[in-house]
């Protein structure tokens, strides 16, 4: 009797053991890139140089920016009086890529859009070098590589030589800090460049030509 006990007690400890335990996780296969946009969305990605300053600096302005994005609600608008460029069913969405000022190193913002019109897609961007001219900082040109993205938005790229996948929202950012001193000025310059990965949108959502309808030629 007791034999029979002992083995109901170590079949039911057993269970409760294997019950708390649970069987391995099966971890699902990473999401495959698309070979074509979503119907009805449009990617944008945006590389961004922002010179801050403080001290002594040359006050460089710049302007205009070529349009306005919002990560929220993914509406995408022209600024004042700029146009946006056209967006064919077939292109994939927009690279923007701008530089903006502040501090002692100046003020205003300056932008512009150009489609992706397939991936992989190459563009730049500006990295501080770390050293600076007679009248302000030194950039050097970087290249950015859209290689691939999956429906959920999840990015694949090459920034600066480093390979990387970037979630809907994230973003890549390098800082580099350069002193000016001479004669005339005693400053520090901070140059984040950073590359932003901001998914999918709906295309209804771009204040600008998306749709196009070919119409033959008439002879008069």
């Amino acid at each position: 009797m007791r034999t029979y006990v002992s083995l109901l007690l170590y079949v039911l400890l057993g269970a409760a053991l294997v019950a708390l335990v649970g069987t391995p996780a099966v971890r699902g296969q990473p999401a495959a890139p698309v070979t074509q946009p979503p119907p009805g969305e449009y990617l944008f990605v945006e590389t961004w140089t922002a010179v801050s300053g403080t001290g002594k600096l040359p006050r460089l302005c710049i302007d205009f920016p070529g349009y306005a994005f919002d990560p929220s609600s993914g509406a995408l608008a022209p600024f004042f009086g700029s146009t946006l460029p056209p967006l064919l069913t077939s292109v994939w969405g927009f690279s923007g890529s701008g530089s903006s000022r502040t501090g002692a190193a100046g003020c205003g913002a300056a932008s512009g859009l150009e489609p992706i019109a397939s991936l992989p897609y190459t563009t730049t961007i500006g990295i501080g070098t770390g050293f600076t001219g007679e009248y302000g900082e030194q950039l050097r040109s970087a290249e950015v590589e859209l290689i691939a993205i999956t429906a959920d938005g999840q990015l694949t790229a090459a920034i600066d030589g480093e390979s990387m996948t970037l979630a809907p929202g994230q973003r890549w950012s390098k800082v580099v800090g350069a002193d000016l001193k001479n004669d005339m000025f005693d400053g520090h310059y901070e140059i984040t460049s950073s590359v932003t990965n901001y998914g999918w949108h709906d295309r209804a959502r771009i204040q600008g030509p998306t749709h196009f309808v070919w119409l033959p030629l008439t002879r008069s």
